[in-house]
């Protein structure tokens, strides 16, 4: 009984053994019992992104011995490559600005300045000295039907010195924008008269006085040249409407403003004063009521001409020339009147017309004044006069009436 028993349980473990190491397939044919699939570690075995794409799980060899299982690939993040980005790069505009002179230029003859601007503007060019003046130079008014700007700047007309340059845009004579400054420096050289020779033929004997001593020289003559050099206005001999006091300054029957008319400049009427003054000499012409402040330089026969561009309100004006002497003080002309048409003033061409023009003459103004003054009190004499007639005549036919009653 018990063999019988030991016997079964040795049965019962081989069947548990045989059990656990074949696998009948349904074909009939016995395959060992594959190891467990081996599972991924995703702490040791991090997956990075992007995701990994679905892999089909690991397929055992029919080996007996070892089963090897197909890696795990991560595919790599490949970087996309960046977007070619093309700036383009928007069509130049005509920035309004002061192209020409620059910045702390030395200017002396005939200087260029260059604007950019837009077209079919008044741009006005305006100097501004550095040296604690208060007030400014008008230069000239210039007009384009593009947006480029030019002006020949003739600077020997205006004194040496450091200035602020100036630009201001202007759409129907109204400031739209201004352009700032460029700071500059005007440098004529002073004019050099051709030179004087005093000279005397070799071996000629000067003359002697009889009151002297003859003396014997037996050196040759000397030629002698005398050049004189006349000299360039500066900062300070601008006279500017702020400092301008007619009172206080002498008039002088040298300066003077002979004509105040309207020319024709490029197709354009224009405002052109004329006078006389010292030859070579740069003097400064004040329009009031603006004001405004130009200065211009006489020819060698003292006579200067300014045309001013800029239109002047409608109404009457005043206007000087004063000019700097060589011991600092300064002369002026008499006041100069005339008139602007308000039509003209206010057109669209900017052209101003002259009404009259008449030098400063206080007698003949006492002359009109007491003529006005005379004409008034005859026709309030006549008017007197009538009424008391027909005062008179009212008086009587009422009389005639009374009575014939």
């Amino acid at each position: 009984m018990k063999k019988l028993r030991s016997s079964l349980i040795v049965i019962i473990i081989l069947g548990s053994l045989l059990t656990t190491t074949v696998v009948h397939s349904e074909d009939g044919a016995t395959h060992p019992t594959p190891p467990p699939t081996p599972t991924y570690d995703p702490v040791n075995h991090p997956v990075t992104t992007p995701p990994a794409p679905n892999i089909p799980a690991p397929t055992p060899f029919n080996s007996p011995s070892s089963v090897t299982t197909n890696p795990v690939v991560t595919p790599k993040a490949t970087a996309s490559p960046a977007p070619t980005v093309t700036q383009t790069t928007p069509p130049a505009t005509n920035q309004a600005a002061i192209l020409s002179p620059g910045a702390g230029a030395m200017l002396s003859g005939q200087t260029k300045v260059r604007i950019s601007a837009d077209p079919d503007s008044n741009i006005d060019l305006t100097l501004q000295p550095t040296e604690g003046k208060h007030g400014s130079i008008f230069l000239s008014r210039v007009k384009s039907d593009s947006n480029s700007y030019e002006y020949l700047w003739d600077t020997p007309n205006t004194p040496n010195g450091t200035y602020q340059l100036y630009a201001t845009v202007l759409k129907s004579n109204q400031i739209t924008l201004s352009l700032g400054s460029v700071r500059l420096s005007v440098a004529n050289n002073p004019l050099t008269a051709p030179p004087h020779t005093s000279s005397l033929p070799p071996n000629t004997a000067l003359p002697q006085s009889s009151s002297r001593p003859t003396t014997t020289n037996n050196n040759p003559p000397i030629n002698k040249q005398e050049t004189k050099t006349v000299p360039i206005s500066s900062i300070k001999d601008i006279t500017f409407s702020s400092e301008f006091n007619p009172a206080m300054i002498q008039s002088s029957p040298q300066v003077v403003i002979e004509k105040v008319e309207n020319t024709k400049q490029k197709n354009e009427t224009v405002l052109t004063l004329k006078g006389k003054a010292t030859p070579n000499q740069v003097i400064t012409i004040l329009i009031f009521s603006n004001p405004i402040v130009v200065t211009v330089k006489t020819d060698a026969n003292g006579v200067w001409t300014y045309n001013l561009d800029k239109p002047l309100s409608p109404g009457e004006h005043v206007a000087y020339a004063v000019v700097p002497q060589q011991n600092g003080s300064k002369v002026r002309s008499e006041m100069t009147q005339f008139f602007i048409s308000p039509a003209f003033a206010a057109s669209s061409n900017n052209e101003s017309l002259v009404l009259a023009s008449a030098p400063e003459n206080p007698a003949g103004q006492n002359l009109m004044l007491l003529t006005l003054a005379v004409i008034l009190g005859g026709v309030s004499a006549l008017v007197l006069i009538y009424r008391r007639r027909r005062k008179v005549s009212t008086v009587t036919a009422s009389t005639k009436d009374h009575d014939s009653a």
